[in-house]
């Protein structure tokens, strides 16, 4: 996302069910004009019905990478299992 400078589903729950930790995915995708921001980004999760369902879904794992890219930016996918 970082490098094609958007944020973009593609991919992500499916490749999640490959891992082999459950039998559904979800994801959350999301961005921060200032840097890595982890509390501005759960704020904006949990205040987005389908982004809190996610959080607080049927899911067993969970994973978190940021990529700043070179203008600042802040990407972030959450990834559920």
């Amino acid at each position: 996302m970082a490098a094609q400078g958007s944020i973009s589903h593609t991919n992500g729950p499916n490749l999640d069910l490959n891992c082999g930790l459950g039998h559904q995915a979800g994801e959350n995708v999301g961005y921060w004009t200032g840097g890595v921001n982890d509390g501005q980004l759960n704020t904006m999760f949990l205040n987005s019905p389908e982004h809190r369902a996610n959080i607080l879904g049927p899911y067993r794992y969970a994973a978190t990478a940021w990529v700043v890219a070179a203008n600042g930016y802040a990407y972030i996918a959450v990834e559920f299992s």
